[in-house]
């Protein structure tokens, strides 16, 4: 080239171009094995599968199906013999007996997590070092000691847990939470357009669900062939390392996966509250959703030859996804920690219209192991050992159950790299709370107890209404008369067309109206609201704002909204309700009337 007086730049971008053109060494001699027959062919396979061993992981992930075509074998072949050639490497005897086999953990620094290739039936380990840095490898050596992937279980060859394959490309949370958003929705026809929202959500909680101290459920109920077992399996798909526990035999060997696996538990018909094994599913939800939720058991084991009851804490902090016929568990804190989903059941032609497969397919299952990569890479990116809610994030405006759901992926949001980003993710998970929040209090806002607040509310707001009702306490607090209360929510309700159904639809003695004594217990027992002990005049309830104003957000009472004109003063003249102003058109014998809530007059 300098004979053809060609400059350097020239020069080396040509030779650059040749040797990017040009095949690797271990190419040539993978290409060679093609023509060569017997022990030569069996030297030279295993001559490229030994080199290959040497390669980075990287690189051999880049140039394996290039040299198994070049070698005319299967990539899984090949992958094979490379994994064979690297067990007998890893054998104990040759310098490996101190490995420390592992599913993930926190060591010195590196954050660790275990890959599962279903194909090759090969477990890694993936981390990310304490500069940031992430890589994945069958070993990892951590001052001084090394780190290998604990060999797969039965669990994890058949197919029982789901886990990443490998580390996929990096994504931020938004995008990963739209991502997860469409997948459901070409998985399966939800009943309601919030719910796929909810469901991307809550998956993506599940890979930092250990970051955090408290943890979400996810409940589907429905009759029987609803689609709410199917509908859990697929959004499971995607959850981080989604564990099928309905065939378990017993609640005890769910407390050793979890303890073994830190997974993600899907439980079908949880509907067994009266068996044993029921009550102890029922016992594993109700600790299961904080860290220091733990059951304890006093299990018999053989100690020194001899048999001794040995006392034994399990784990039941995890992720669960369950299914339920009923629409809900008695106890009411167990209800609030759970998205619920009530699922109705879809006709052929329905799914058909909306391309909904009816089966788990080939494609749908590429895509979510795919998407379980990204994840992967995502958990390494955000995991702390303990991300503390910031309060001021807090969005007073909504229920606080609903807030310690959502907060883990609000606190994600503070860590996204680019901060419009995670400005606009904080928004859009806001806007979600409110939207969520709304729904959740459809049902209570046509409860008895709202229309109480509702009334509360209305005679403390009403200028008119105050001067008449509201009293000042001697200790200097103001309260209001049950009786007064419970007039009030009487007309509420009767301009809403409401009844009072605490009796059940089936008591013949069933009121259509309240009575002072069901407000004032509803008031103490159910909104914990403070009644004064009784004076002449009757029961009071201490006026608490912040108070009313948390409980009015629980029930979807709008202060701002209620109308305050004053209820016309009524009296009632035989069987008729009238307004006084009517009155003059009654005859006069008629005219002993009954003011509401006072004395005759």
């Amino acid at each position: 080239m300098t004979h053809r007086k060609l400059e350097v730049p020239d020069q080396l971008r040509i030779i650059g171009r040749s040797i990017q053109e040009s095949k690797t060494y271990i190419e040539h001699l993978a290409a060679d094995v093609r023509e060569m027959r017997g022990a030569d062919y069996d030297d030279a396979i295993r001559k490229v599968a030994e080199m290959a061993t040497n390669m980075e992981d990287f690189t051999f992930a880049q140039y394996q199906g290039t040299l198994a075509k070049l070698m005319d074998v299967t990539l899984s072949e090949f992958k094979r013999m490379v994994r064979e050639l690297k067990d007998k490497k890893a054998k104990p005897g040759k310098g490996n007996e101190d490995v420390i086999y592992t599913m993930g953990g926190l060591y010195d620094g590196y954050f660790v997590d275990y890959l599962y290739d279903p194909e090759d039936q090969e477990a890694m380990l993936c981390w990310r070092d304490p500069q940031g840095n992430l890589d994945s490898g069958y070993e990892l050596n951590i001052g001084g000691k090394r780190y290998a992937a604990a060999p797969p279980t039965e669990t994890i060859l058949k197919g029982g847990i789901l886990l990443a394959s490998k580390l996929g490309p990096k994504r931020t949370t938004k995008e990963l939470a739209d991502y997860i958003e469409a997948f459901m929705k070409s998985v399966f026809l939800f009943d309601n357009p919030i719910f796929p929202k909810i469901a991307s959500n809550f998956t993506l909680e599940t890979w930092i669900y250990d970051c955090f101290f408290n943890v979400p459920y996810l409940r589907a109920t429905g009759d029987p062939g609803s689609g709410k077992t199917e509908m859990m399996r697929r959004i499971g798909l995607l959850c981080y390392r989604t564990i099928n526990a309905s065939g378990s035999s017993s609640t005890a060997s769910i407390f050793r996966m979890i303890e073994i696996y830190n997974p993600t538990l899907l439980m079908d018909e949880m509907d067994l509250k009266d068996s044993d094994v029921g009550s102890d599913k029922v016992q594993l939800l109700k600790l299961g959703f904080q860290k220091d939720g733990y059951i304890f058991r006093v299990e018999k084991q053989t100690i020194d030859d001899e048999e001794k009851l040995v006392e034994t804490m399990f784990r039941t902090f995890c992720p669960k996804l369950f299914t339920m016929q009923d629409s809900g568990f008695k106890d009411p804190g167990l209800n609030s920690r759970c998205f619920t989903f009530n699922v109705q059941p879809k006709e052929a032609y329905e799914l058909k219209a909306a391309g909904i497969p009816t089966e788990r397919t080939k494609d749908m299952l590429d895509q979510s192991l795919a998407l379980r990569n990204m994840l992967m890479t995502w958990r390494l990116i955000h995991w702390q050992p303990l991300i503390a809610i910031d309060q001021d994030l807090i969005n007073v405006n909504i229920s606080l159950r609903l807030n310690q759901i959502m907060m883990p992926l609000i606190m994600i949001s503070k860590y996204e790299e680019n901060h419009e980003d995670g400005e606009s993710l904080r928004k859009e998970l806001n806007a979600f709370m409110v939207e969520y929040n709304d729904f959740l209090i459809q049902d209570k806002e046509m409860d008895v107890e709202a229309r109480i607040i509702e009334a509360m509310w209305k005679i403390y707001l009403c200028p008119e209404m105050k001067k008449e009702m509201v009293e000042t306490d001697p200790g200097g607090f103001e309260k209001i008369k049950v009786g007064h209360i419970t007039q009030v929510a009487n007309e509420i309700m009767k301009e809403m067309n409401m009844d009072d159904d605490e009796e059940g639809s089936g008591s013949k003695n069933k009121s259509t109206t309240l009575t002072t004594h069901k407000v004032g217990r509803r008031l103490r027992n159910k909104l914990q609201f403070r009644i004064v002990s009784r004076t002449s005049k009757g029961f009071f309830v201490v006026w608490d704002e912040n108070r009313m104003r948390a409980t009015s957000i629980r029930f979807g009472v709008k202060p701002e909204e209620i109308d305050l004109t004053p209820f016309a003063k009524k009296v009632t003249v035989g069987q008729t309700v009238v307004t006084p102003a009517k009155l003059e058109n009654f005859p006069k014998k008629d005219k002993q009337a009954t003011f509401l809530g006072a004395k005759d007059d």
